[in-house]
């Protein structure tokens, strides 16, 4: 019915979105890494548990994950409930609960709980 050729790109396209988009479930207490991160509004986004580390996050309204080492962009509110090291770029509101370690520009107020460097 379809010829293997069509097949073996449906697995291609399969394996890579399982690398970039892994599911985020995690154990209590374990923290999982997905490279991209992507949210509308949580937990409409690409991490259905904020136990989620990313390298880079793209965020609509409401982006949440436990820590990010790379890039934040954010139109809207950034919380992490761990650490931050990279850049942030947020439009309205950002709160780090732990270390801070970067540059952050925001329109809004920045929260930062733990040290900044």
């Amino acid at each position: 019915m379809f010829s293997l050729r069509y097949k073996s790109r449906l697995v291609l396209i399969g394996l890579l979105a399982a690398i970039i988009f892994p599911s985020g479930y995690a154990l209590a207490g374990e923290v999982t890494h997905q490279p991209l991160n992507m949210s509308f509004v949580y937990p409409i986004s690409t991490n259905n548990n904020p136990d989620v580390s990313s390298s880079l996050r793209l965020s609509l309204l409401y982006g949440r994950l436990h820590s990010i080492r790379g890039l934040d962009l954010n139109l809207g509110a950034s919380i992490l409930h761990g650490e931050f090291r990279g850049l942030q770029l947020t439009g309205a509101y950002s709160q780090v609960e732990g270390d801070f370690r970067g540059i952050s520009l925001a329109l809004g107020p920045t929260y930062v709980r733990g040290v900044v460097k």
